[in-house]
């Protein structure tokens, strides 16, 4: 792809098409690795996707054009609700403008991206964040490619912690242990 035109592809209508208006082009031309879009709609298919190039170079280190790939968000997000997930847990994709791409749960996915861009989005740390419901998320994210896509992991506090809340409550009201062995065979029944 040097100079913007695309040279062979799998779709033939993109054969001589320009793409050196795209951002991601212009960010290929300064790195020796990938480029990757923010979201943005295919010329080709109309549809939305993530645009991923890679910098070929001359023997003199020159910029020779790209190979470059587009990966369909509706693919990855059909990915993303048929993942076999904890429950409860939310996964959420998202571009460095903070929208999201794709996720298994929409209601709190905003959130999490938006307070993860706004920390940094350091994947060394854990995060909270709360919903426009009022849930209270824990998560943890990473950059799935350079500082374009990245990706959250997210549980509810309950979740997390519930059964930790109840027996750090149960030490504290009752610190004899056949007093709490009582109180659960009452609570099941028997």
């Amino acid at each position: 792809m040097r100079g913007g035109r695309v040279a062979c592809s799998a779709m033939a209508l993109a054969h001589g098409m320009s793409v050196k208006d795209y951002a991601v082009f212009t960010d290929a031309q300064k790195t020796d690795g990938m480029a990757v879009s923010n979201e943005l709609i295919s010329r080709v298919t109309g549809q939305p996707v993530i645009g991923g190039m890679l910098a070929l170079h001359k023997p003199d280190g020159s910029f020779d054009g790209t190979v470059a790939i587009a990966l369909d968000v509706h693919w990855i997000d059909y990915m993303m609700r048929s993942a076999n997930l904890p429950k409860g847990a939310v996964v959420a994709v998202f571009d460095r403008s903070g929208k999201v791409i794709a996720t298994n749960t929409r209601t709190s996915a905003a959130h999490i991206a938006k307070t993860a861009l706004a920390s940094g989005a350091d994947p060394s740390e854990v995060f909270s964040v709360v919903d426009s419901r009022g849930d209270l998320w824990r998560f943890g994210n990473a950059s799935l490619m350079g500082n374009s896509i990245f990706v959250a992991f997210a549980m509810g506090e309950s979740r997390l912690f519930g059964d930790t809340y109840l027996h750090v409550g149960l030490d504290f009201a009752l610190p004899h242990p056949d007093d709490r062995l009582r109180l659960v065979r009452h609570l099941a029944g028997h």
